[in-house]
């Protein structure tokens, strides 16, 4: 949403909604329809079935009296619920039950994980000697399984999917088709040629740990072998350290899936001898204390509890959370930042006393003092006894007698030390070295185009696809230096990028990593918890939806309808009495009409009272089409129109909104809750209306034929009120408690299996087996407290409706020389069908009530606060041609997320001047991110912006962000066309796009795809390499020639190549903008022409690089300084930049 807003793409994508909504909407007035003449015919079916039987029995030649008639409408009521609703009720569950039995024993039916025989572990259970630990590969292969066919696939289509559990940052194929002939390249990649891909291409295949633990296991009927690993050897002894390094993709993570077991060996043998520590790559949090996840289940050792916080540079920030390390971190961890997240990952596998530690890149999610920290005082310190197998992008800190495991597409180019190898040696020297000095250059002047495709084939396709879960609230991966989240971000707690040459910015501080922790807007750390409400639904709920479905008429037409309806069900049945009465008047005597009449009945013949009750059946039978159709038709306006406000007031809402609920709330109202509103409540609602009208008819039909009733009428009415009140309050409780008893069943689940490969590495699968069934047990008890509710119900309403008809047969036996037969008869028959109409009554009136929760959590999302105007007033509307220059200037600037706290801007005023590259650092919390908040207006702040003289508060939303471009860390895709994700508002022709394409060294690439512009992109542009994903970002801002652009940090997610080549276009096509760098690695803003420093929300420094590097002391100076022995490269980038623009040596000092 942030990125939609900052684009201006909330009518683009409203459309698509809306159309999704109309298809869906389409579908919901089908089902209306349906369900309209379903529960017409459900009404009417007893009536019409006795209509047919006793006209055809009167045709027989027959009598009616009062012993067949009401004998056979008691009969026929009593059956009425059972064939015309539960019974194709229960056929319907039936049907589903077997399709889920099938499926579990399908799934129960799957082979194990079993130990590989290629691997001998020994035995290990109390650990080994320090000279005995070991690990040894001697020619191993192993191949992954990608899955053809998933349980995850209800469709009968011949698309094959890879099964993966999407997860953010983890460079994984999530989902992606792959369809048409796939063939294994030399290389152990696939060759995927795809009817819907864009084009192509070789892709490594990366998943996660707990992907690759998943795939391993057989969760599939069909499986492509992908090979993974080649003729791999080393060996690694206790008290060594082997670093794996390699590209993306190249293998690093599968070498420590096939010590872990998960990835099955092909061929060669593995010796293992030790237990056995993993940390995973994407760090997994469960749901619980800071201290339950260090310890996972071991045993509490506080002097080595208290040493693993100190290496892994947790120590300070478990001080600075609100219950220490008892807090309670979220779902995953969305308490955590990034860094924070991974350190406790690490934690977790150190506190653990194993003889072999598998570390699958802990260092990438922190910064580099930290980094520095964990690597000397952990890894080479706390471990050294141990054997230690470290897989890094963070070459940096390779030593010359480091053993080193180089990977390239799964083959092993060499295994010895660092010095004994050129070849490694070249590859971390490029690393190292990116060529910054001629990304500096390139600002001077153009370099070559590149023609054809841009990017190396090695380079990894990663997938930004987003999981959203119900429990967790934010984006899986949050960037650190975002003060707006309520999070504790210590030191390290930003979060890294994968190269390990990358140098972050907020590596501020001391050497040590110990730099106290800041908590970020004085929020504590929480875990947002959606609370059930026990509350009763208030009338001016049941009254807002019925003003949803805007259709006064309507509603009267609905309301006259039920009374009508009901009155002719009724009148039937009194007019059955009557008409019996008479036939049994005229049996008496002997057929002859010659008595006075005492009905209306007995003045018609049978052909007339024959017609006057087909009349009565075929008029019920009309007017309850039309009242169930009127019903429906209404409910689905109520609908249409509660989505249309839902959705309208979330697009309007601020930004603020999105950072403080979860996403899985927000997921929630317009999934869950739309989906009650649209499919359930209206049965409920015309079930609970229906009934009520027809238990209010019986009663008066009672009443009428004998005025007495009224008292036990009235007397059961008061118990059965009480009854429901009682039973509601007890189900409302009951019912919260299953639902919150049924979260931590699936929490668990999810949680287990992010987590797959950790857990069976730690050994304790019989731990997580028992909490499960300690859950499931949980959830059960609660869940037959419902059921026994339910029986309560039943069974009360039973005796009471019995007791009822015990006392009307009792009265009307007494007044039997008042009363008729056929009179007697109506009411007991009548009353008959009070026992069922009660229970299905009461349950649905109780479960209605539950579902207008539904509608409560709607109306309260819509009416949320807005952001202020979208478009100017007409008088303040600026030049289409603003901004013609793009000058900035900010005078007293404050910004405040919350009220009543410290603001996390405070008093800026500085002035950037037209066409100037600006790049922006500071340590993690220094206000970096919120500049851009405060540029967009994401954020209303204090004081003023003013952009080429015109106050950006004093325009529209809109007409200030479309004169802004960015480019933001991740790169934004959408499904559809690249034409829409270009252009989503259609305003530039093909011409346009095509030199913007051209700009960016695109347009051969998109020439030759099916389709060239028209050619669709997968979710999240998954079939784009991440550098030309970004590239298309670069093409959307050059689209629209704005003189402002902001980069937030666009090359931080790709390796040194792409990122050379990324850094170079955004130079060729924004010369004469102004350009504003938020910087996460110093290598990005050397070339800048000044740099502004943050810290605490202020402005510190700001100045040409160069300059500001001549103030030892400063803060920039101590930044790069803080890099350590990239420091000097650094300089002299910043030294050849200012050299080239100015022609003239460095001058000392720096201006603030």
């Amino acid at each position: 949403m942030r990125v939609i807003k900052m684009y201006t793409w909330e009518d683009p994508f409203a459309n698509l909604v809306e159309l999704a909504r109309k298809n869906e909407v389409r579908l919901i007035r089908y089902t209306s329809i349906l369900r309209g003449v379903n529960m017409a015919l459900f009404f009417v079916s007893s009536k019409i079935i006795l209509f047919i039987s006793f006209i055809t029995y009167i045709l027989l030649g027959y009598t009616l009296d009062a012993e067949i008639v009401f004998v056979s409408i008691t009969l026929f009521n009593s059956v009425r619920l059972l064939m015309t609703l539960f019974f194709p009720y229960g056929v319907a569950q039936l049907a589903e039950t077997l399709t889920s039995c099938s499926r579990l024993q399908e799934f129960l039916m799957l082979p194990q994980q079993e130990p590989s025989h290629r691997v001998d572990r020994g035995s290990h259970d109390t650990g080994v000697k320090p000279e005995n630990i070991k690990v040894e590969a001697i020619d191993i292969s192993a191949n992954w399984m990608i899955i053809n066919k998933t349980f995850a696939a209800d469709d009968e289509s011949d698309n094959p999917k890879v099964l993966t559990n999407t997860g953010p940052g983890t460079g994984n194929i999530s989902g992606q088709d792959l369809r048409g002939s796939q063939k294994l390249s030399a290389s152990g990649n696939i060759r995927s040629y795809s009817k819907n891909s864009l084009f192509a291409s070789t892709t490594n295949v990366h998943l996660t740990a707990n992907q690759k633990s998943l795939t391993a296991t057989g969760l599939n009927t069909n499986q492509t072998a992908i090979t993974a690993l080649r003729n791999i050897n080393y060996s690694v002894k206790g008290g060594e350290l082997m670093i794996i390094v390699g590209r993306v993709g190249s293998g690093k993570s599968s070498v420590l899936m096939s010590i872990l077991g998960e990835l099955p060996l092909a061929a060669g043998k593995m010796t293992i001898r030790g237990r056995i520590s993993y940390s995973a790559q994407e760090a997994w949090i469960f749901a619980g204390t800071v201290r339950e996840n260090v310890l996972f289940g071991k045993p509490f050792n506080p002097e080595r509890y208290s040493q693993v916080l100190k290496v892994c540079s947790l120590d300070k920030d478990v001080q600075l959370f609100p219950q220490g390390d008892e807090t309670i971190v979220g779902e995953r961890g969305v308490s955590l930042s990034g860094g924070q997240r991974a350190r406790i990952n690490l934690a977790r596998a150190i506190y653990y006393d194993a003889d072999i530690y598998l570390l699958d890149d802990p260092l990438s999610a922190v910064d580099t003092v930290v980094a520095k920290h964990i690597f000397n005082e952990c890894i080479c310190g706390f471990l050294k006894d141990k054997a230690v197998i470290l897989a890094t992008h963070q070459t940096q800190f390779v030593k010359k007698d480091t053993k080193i495991l180089f990977l390239q597409d799964g083959r092993q180019i060499s295994c010895k030390n660092y010095s004994d190898n050129k070849d490694l040696q070249l590859f971390i020297g490029s690393t190292w070295e990116k060529s910054d000095s001629e990304s500096a250059m390139s600002s001077a002047k153009h370099t070559r185009r590149v023609g054809g495709r841009l990017l190396p084939t090695e380079t990894s396709r990663r997938s930004t696809t987003r999981q959203s879960s119900s429990l967790a609230a934010a984006d899986e991966t949050p960037k650190a230096d975002d003060e707006k989240s309520p999070l504790i971000s210590g030191a390290g707690g930003s979060t890294g990028s994968e190269n390990g040459s990358d140098i972050d910015t907020s590596s501020g501080g001391d050497e040590s990593g110990s730099s106290p922790a800041k908590i970020v807007g004085e929020a504590p750390i929480k875990q947002y918890v959606e609370s059930a409400n026990n509350d009763s639904v208030g009338c001016s709920i049941y009254w807002h939806y019925i003003k949803a479905s805007s259709a006064t008429l309507l509603v009267t037409l609905i309301g006259i309808t039920n009374l009508g309806t009901q009155a002719l069900f009724n009148g039937s049945d009194f007019w059955l009495s009557y008409w019996t009465d008479t036939e049994q008047r005229k049996a008496a005597n002997g057929g002859s009409m010659d008595y006075p009449p005492v009905t209306l009945t007995d003045t018609l013949t049978l052909h007339q009272n024959t017609i006057v009750y087909t009349v009565l059946i075929a008029s019920l039978f009309v007017l309850t089409l039309i009242r169930t159709t009127c019903f429906f038709v209404a409910c689905m306006r109520a609908s249409i129109n509660l989505h249309n406000r839902l959705f309208r007031s979330v697009l309007k809402a601020p930004i603020k909104f999105f950072d403080y609920n979860p996403i899985g709330i927000l997921l929630n109202r317009v999934s869950r809750d739309m989906g009650i509103v649209d499919d359930l409540l209206p049965p409920t609602a015309f079930d609970t209306i229906e009934i009520f009208i027809n238990v209010l008819g019986i009663l008066i039909t009672v009443a009428i034929v004998y005025p007495l009733n009224i008292l036990p009428a009235a007397v059961l009415c008061t118990v059965v009120a009480i009854i429901r009140l009682l039973y509601i309050r007890t189900v409302r409780s009951i019912k919260s408690l299953e639902g919150v008893t049924r979260s931590p069943v699936f929490s668990h689940l999810a949680a287990s299996l992010n987590g797959l490969a950790t857990i069976r590495a730690f050994g304790v699968e019989p731990e997580f087996e028992a909490r499960f069934d300690n859950y499931q047990d949980i959830h059960s008890s609660a869940w037959f407290l419902f059921v026994a509710a339910s029986r309560w119900l039943g069974i009360s309403l039973d005796w009471i409706s019995m007791g009822y008809i015990g006392v009307i047969t009792i009265v009307m036996t007494l007044t039997i020389g008042s009363t008729t037969g056929a009179q007697i008869g109506l009411a007991i028959s009548s009353a008959l069908f009070l026992s069922g109409s009660f229970q299905w009554g009461v349950r649905q009136s109780t479960e209605m009530e539950s579902q207008m929760t539904s509608v409560a959590r709607i109306k309260e999302y819509s009416e949320l606060p807005e952001e202020p105007a979208r478009e100017s007033e007409p008088d303040m509307k600026p030049e289409p041609s603003w901004p013609a220059y793009g000058a900035i200037e900010f005078h007293g600037v404050n910004l405040r997320y919350f009220e009543n706290e410290e603001p996390v801007l405070k008093q800026l005023t500085f002035k950037i001047r037209a066409g100037e590259k600006v790049g922006i650092v500071g340590r993690t919390g220094a206000g970096k991110s919120s500049i851009i908040a405060v540029l967009f207006r994401l954020t209303e702040p204090e004081g003023s912006i003013v952009i080429d003289d015109i106050d950006t508060k004093s325009i529209g939303l809109h007409d200030l962000r479309k004169k802004l471009s960015i480019i933001p860390q991740e790169p934004i895709l959408f499904n559809g066309p690249i034409r829409r994700n270009l252009d989503p508002f259609g305003e530039y022709n093909d011409l346009d796009m095509w030199r913007a394409l051209e700009q960016v060294k695109l347009a051969d690439v998109v020439r030759g795809l099916p389709g060239a512009l028209d050619a669709e992109l997968n979710e999240g542009g998954s079939n784009f390499s991440v550098g030309e994903r970004q590239l298309i970002c670069l093409a959307r801002a050059v689209l629209r020639q704005n003189r402002i652009i902001i980069l937030d940090e666009a090359t931080a997610n790709v390796d040194p190549d792409t990122d050379k080549f990324i850094q170079r276009t955004i130079s060729e096509s924004f010369t004469n903008c102004t350009r504003l760098t938020i910087a996460h690695r110093l290598n990005t803003i050397m070339d800048s022409d000044r740099v502004l420093v943050m810290d605490a929300g202020q402005v510190k420094e700001f100045d040409v690089p160069h300059l500001l590097l001549q103030n030892e002391d400063g803060f920039f100076s101590t930044m790069v300084k803080n890099t350590g022995k990239n420091a000097a490269h650094l300089r002299r980038i910043a030294k050849n930049y200012y050299e080239k623009r100015h022609g003239s040596k460095s001058k000392s000092g720096a201006t603030k």
